[in-house]
C-alpha cells in the first residue's frame, strides 16, 4: 500500500478511535450513531481533502505547520455549511457552530496524526487494528447498551397518574393497578420521543396472562376486570431515545 495513503488512512482512523475512547463509555448509543455518519465523512472527505491540501501546500510552497493546521480546521468546519443548508436544511446557528467546531476539531486531529504516524511498519498494523478495534468496541457497547435498558430515568407518580422521562429506554416498564372483579379500568397513554424507535403496551392480569382491552380512541383504552387482583399496564419500548410517556387511569 502506498505509504502516503497509508498515513492518511491511519490519520482518519485514529481520531475516531480517540473520540470513542473518550466519550463512548458515557453515552455509547449516541456515540455509535455519531460514528456511523462520521466514519464515511472522515475516510472519504477527510482523505480527499488531505490530498487537496497537499496539492495546495506543494503548489504554493506552504511550510508553516500552523497555517496548514488552520487550513485543515477550516476545511473540516466548512463541510457542514452545505450539509446543513442543502441536505439537512437546518437553520439553527447553534447547530451550525457546534458541528463546525466538531468538524474543525476532527480535521485538526487528522492533520496532527499525519505528522505523528510516520512509521510505515506501525501504520500497516494500525490501518487494520484501528478499524477492527472500532468495529469490536461498537459491538460490545451496543450489546451492553441493550441490556442496560434504561438511562437517565426520571419519574413522577400519583394515585392515578404516572409520568417518566428518559434518555434511553429499551425493554418494559410495569404500572400496577389494583381492581376488583367487574370494575372498569380506563387508561390513556401518551408517548413522546425524539429519535427512531418503537413503543407499545399491553395489560397483564393477576394470573400473568394478557387481558383483552377495547380502544376508545385518542390513545385511550378500557377493560373490565375479570377477577380481583393486580392488573399491570406494561409499556414496551425498543431502542427509544430522549423521550417520555404519561399514563392516566381511572376505575369505575
Amino acid at each position: 500500500m502506498n505509504p502516503n495513503f497509508l498515513n492518511k488512512w491511519v490519520s482518519a482512523t485514529m481520531p475516531l478511535v480517540l473520540f470513542f475512547l473518550l466519550f463512548g463509555y458515557w453515552n455509547p448509543h449516541d456515540i455509535l450513531v455519531m460514528l456511523i455518519w462520521a466514519s464515511p465523512i472522515t475516510y472519504v472527505y477527510g482523505i480527499c481533502s488531505s490530498y487537496a491540501l497537499d496539492w495546495v501546500s506543494n503548489r504554493y510552497r506552504l511550510k508553516n505547520k500552523v497555517l496548514i493546521a488552520f487550513l485543515y480546521s477550516l476545511t473540516g468546519a466548512l463541510f457542514f455549511i452545505p450539509l446543513f443548508q442543502f441536505v439537512i436544511r437546518m437553520q439553527e446557528m447553534g447547530a451550525y457552530l457546534g458541528f463546525m467546531a466538531i468538524g474543525a476539531g476532527i480535521a485538526l486531529s487528522f492533520y496532527l496524526c499525519t505528522l505523528f504516524f510516520r512509521n510505515v511498519k506501525v501504520n500497516r498494523y494500525l490501518a487494520v487494528l484501528g478499524p477492527l478495534f472500532l468495529i469490536i468496541m461498537m459491538q460490545i457497547f451496543v450489546f451492553r447498551w441493550e441490556f442496560d435498558k434504561v438511562d437517565g430515568w426520571r419519574e413522577h407518580q400519583t394515585d392515578n397518574y404516572y409520568e417518566a422521562s428518559f434518555d434511553y429506554f429499551h425493554g418494559e416498564h410495569v404500572i400496577p393497578i389494583i381492581a376488583d372483579k367487574g370494575e372498569q379500568i380506563t387508561f390513556k397513554i401518551k408517548w413522546n420521543y425524539w429519535q427512531d424507535g418503537s413503543t407499545g403496551h399491553y395489560v397483564e392480569g393477576p394470573s400473568g396472562k394478557p387481558v383483552g382491552m377495547e380502544e376508545l380512541g385518542d390513545n385511550t383504552f378500557k377493560l373490565i376486570a375479570p377477577e380481583d387482583g393486580t392488573y399491570k399496564i406494561v409499556l414496551t419500548a425498543k431502542r427509544v431515545s430522549y423521550g417520555q410517556f404519561v399514563v392516566h387511569w381511572s376505575k369505575d
